[in-house]
């Protein structure tokens, strides 16, 4: 699964006998049965030089648009298309030097132009995330004012080691989260430290009966309690930690499939029922043995009104 946006899933393909070549694939996971392909450029179709970014929701003209980053045929630049679902038609809206090392993630869609979370870092490492969006050419990406803040900035989202991005009617918004290695019963253990939603804001004072007016700030919306912070790392012996977002939620899930909820709308949070095979008590005492690594997590919301 490579995203989600407005009921719909974005799936990608890989063929056993050619790892190389992907498809992919939207559907309305209400009516599995009505999948539709995604017709591929052919600069698109190598696996090693092509990677779908994800699925968002553009207003503007109400249809599903699909993000890819791939390696032009120079190799110095790396190209992002666009797919509208509606439209069935690609186009280039992006371009970033291949030298300019980012992992770009989680699109989302704002005034009918991209945003996309970029990190500096793999991940565990101190990864220092930004937020980009289209030039007024929607040619080319711009960058937001760093995240990195001075040593008497705490407040400031530094170092995340997840994280999303969205938007809330007109407002940017981002959540993420900090891991750090514990030691416990003599194990070296994986726990979240903390998480938060932030939100990108034009912030005005005034300060010696002068008008100052200071943008582009980033804001905290709300901080993970610690109630809940402790549910998501009981028996400290997670082994990674996601989050995923739309407009009116955003949640988080540890390696055990336990799924915290955020409401943006009374910003309370929640722990959503428990689906993980273990529940035993007596089997904290072991390593545990897990049926695979979140490689992702997505958030759809069930629509019976999206057709393909």
């Amino acid at each position: 699964m490579m995203g989600a946006a407005h009921g719909l899933l974005l799936l990608k393909a890989v063929p056993p006998w050619n790892r190389r070549k992907f498809d992919l694939y939207v559907l309305n996971p209400m009516d599995p049965r009505t999948r539709k392909r995604i017709p591929l450029l052919p600069e698109m179709q190598d696996l090693s030089r092509s990677q779908p970014l994800g699925m968002a929701w553009n207003e503007e003209t109400e249809s599903h648009r699909i993000l890819i980053q791939s390696e032009s045929s120079n190799r110095r630049m790396w190209s992002f298309h666009s797919y509208d679902i509606r439209s069935s038609k690609w186009e280039q809206i992006a371009r970033w030097p291949r030298d300019r090392l980012r992992f770009f993630q989680h699109p989302s869609m704002c005034g009918g132009r991209f945003l996309c979370l970029g990190s500096m870092g793999p991940i565990m490492e101190h990864d220092m995330f930004r937020a980009y969006r289209q030039d007024n050419s929607s040619t080319n990406w711009l960058q937001e004012p760093t995240w990195v803040g001075d040593d008497d900035e705490p407040s400031l989202p530094y170092p995340l080691h997840f994280a999303t991005l969205f938007h809330l009617d007109e407002d940017i918004m981002v959540a993420g989260g900090r891991v750090k290695w514990e030691m416990v019963k003599h194990r070296r253990c994986k726990v979240l430290q903390d998480f938060c939603v932030w939100k990108l804001q034009t912030l005005k004072y005034s300060q010696d009966s002068e008008d100052m007016t200071l943008e582009n700030e980033w804001i905290e919306v709300r901080r993970m309690p610690i109630f809940i912070l402790e549910k998501l790392n009981r028996d400290n012996s997670q082994k990674q930690f996601l989050c995923a977002a739309n407009k009116n939620y955003v949640c988080v899930a540890n390696s055990w499939r336990d799924v915290a909820l955020f409401d943006m709308m009374n910003h309370s949070w929640t722990m959503l029922p428990s689906h993980s095979p273990f529940e035993s008590e007596s089997y904290c005492s072991a390593d545990p043995i897990f049926e695979g690594d979140l490689c992702d997590l997505h958030f759809v919301e069930p629509r019976f009104d999206i057709s393909l």
